[in-house]
C-alpha cells in the first residue's frame, strides 16, 4: 500500500531560503506527491525564483492580506490539498 502525502510550505519574503528548502526536500528518500507553496510576500521575488527552478509536483499560491499569517496560510494550504492525499505535512 502506497501512502500519498502533501507538503505545505508557508513563506513570507524568503525567496532564497525556499529554494534551499526545496533542494533539501528533493534529496529525501520519500518525495511528496504534492508541494504547495503558500506565499504571503508583498513582492514577486519568491514566485520569480520558483519560475526559474523545476521542482516536481510543485504548486505556487500567492495570498493576499486576508490570508496572511501562519495560521491563515496553513488553512489556505489545507484547503488546496488534493482530496486523494493521506497525510499533510507542514
Amino acid at each position: 500500500m502506497s501512502i500519498s502525502f502533501s507538503l505545505v510550505i508557508c513563506t513570507y519574503m524568503r525567496s532564497k531560503a525556499i529554494v534551499t528548502l526545496l533542494e533539501s526536500v528533493a534529496l529525501q528518500t520519500l518525495y511528496p506527491n504534492e508541494i504547495l507553496i503558500i506565499d504571503a510576500s508583498t513582492n514577486t521575488d519568491t514566485e520569480d525564483v520558483l519560475k526559474k527552478q523545476t521542482f516536481k509536483n510543485l504548486s505556487y499560491y500567492s495570498v493576499e492580506d486576508d490570508n496572511r499569517g501562519l495560521t491563515k496560510q496553513r488553512n489556505f494550504g489545507i484547503s488546496n490539498v488534493r482530496n486523494t492525499m493521506d497525510i499533510v505535512c507542514f
